[in-house]
């Protein structure tokens, strides 16, 4: 792990494409879907999309009826 002063590095927070289809076990082209529906808030650095952590969690609060 990556640690920068007391906060976590960049990639501690952040996940891309193929982490978040492996983490909800669905496809990759549902993740981007979700990403340009803007279901799901990402960002891009160059052609790769980013996802961070809270915006996943969020995404999964709002799609379970939590939010």
């Amino acid at each position: 792990q990556c640690l920068v002063g007391s906060e976590m590095c960049i990639r501690d927070r952040v996940m891309t494409v193929d982490d978040v289809s492996q983490y909800l076990c669905i496809g990759k082209n549902t993740v981007y879907e979700l990403l340009h529906s803007n279901q799901l808030k990402g960002f891009r650095i160059g052609k790769s999309w980013r996802i961070s952590k809270d915006a996943l969690n969020l995404y999964i609060k709002k799609s379970s009826g939590l939010l």
